[in-house]
């Protein structure tokens, strides 16, 4: 009987240590990783509405807001927009935000149109 006493206070505390350490720590990469893809989302949403706008204008737009037709999918919000860092001459523009799922800037430069490099934090070709 003593035994089985032992065996099953030792099951309880392995049961406890998964829920009260593992899970947390898996909840924690899984949010991570939902985050990552939802900026990620948000870039390539981005990136089309960049192109289609210097298509239809024969320019790149002084900032994000003049965009009207920014697809908001896989968990991206309006809010998240704040992150990205966006510069543009007209003629060329440069989109960043930073990843915290990479720990690095992700970029990518546009130019008449076209992508011309896209980079996590290296230089361009």
């Amino acid at each position: 009987m003593k035994r089985k006493n032992i065996l099953v206070t030792t099951v309880i505390i392995v049961v406890l240590c998964i829920c009260f350490v593992i899970v947390p720590i898996i909840n924690k990469e899984v949010h991570k990783t939902q985050l990552h893809s939802a900026y990620e989302s948000l870039n390539t949403s981005l990136m089309i509405q960049l192109s289609s706008y210097y298509i239809d204008t024969g320019r790149y737009p002084e900032s994000l807001n003049e965009l009207t037709e920014i697809e908001y999918c896989d968990g991206a919000t309006p809010e998240m927009l704040k992150d990205f860092k966006y510069v543009s001459n007209g003629n060329s523009c440069e989109l960043s935000y930073f990843s915290d799922y990479y720990k690095k800037e992700s970029k990518l430069y546009m130019v008449e149109g076209e992508l011309k490099w896209e980079a996590d934090n290296e230089d361009k070709d």
